[in-house]
């Protein structure tokens, strides 16, 4: 029998490759669960914005507009002063989350009254409107309803 000291070439190059391949899987999996956390966190913060324009109504007592902007990939709050635009709060969701915002209509305008309801005539749209967060192949839908109501969707 030899006497043999390390290891060869041939058990090297095999336990790196067996650990190349683990560390594949290993990443694979995970920008799968990166992607389910950004859009999860994006719908949180798309719940949250709308929300802060209910609220905003009611305090102030003056209407609030809710802006999802899908071609921006963008929600803002917007309250009127004098006639001219005031944005209040403003998100985008590209640049915060790396998720895109896909909506129909593209462009939905949702009114929040001082009493904290959807104002039906001022609103942009008449049904409801489907807001979707995707990132890489994850997808979340909600929908926004016109007396101000979000729901999954």
């Amino acid at each position: 029998m030899f006497n043999r000291r390390g290891i060869t070439l041939i058990e090297l190059v095999v336990a790196l490759v067996v650990g190349g391949i683990l560390m594949g899987i290993a990443v694979n999996s995970f920008g799968g669960v990166q992607a389910r956390n950004s859009v999860r966190s994006a719908e949180a913060a798309f719940r949250s914005l709308h929300g802060q324009a209910r609220a905003f109504a009611v305090e102030r007592g003056e209407r609030v507009v809710f802006v999802v902007d899908s071609g921006q990939n963008q929600v803002s709050l917007v309250a009127w002063r004098d006639g001219a635009p005031d944005t209040l709060r403003s998100r985008n969701f590209v640049s915060e989350f790396n998720t895109q915002i896909e909506s129909q209509p593209s462009l939905v305008e949702l009114c929040m009254s001082p009493r904290g309801f959807g104002e039906v005539a001022c609103n942009s749209f008449t049904s409801p409107a489907r807001v979707i967060f995707t990132r890489a192949g994850e997808e979340r839908a909600l929908r926004l309803l016109p007396l101000g109501q979000v729901d999954e969707g």
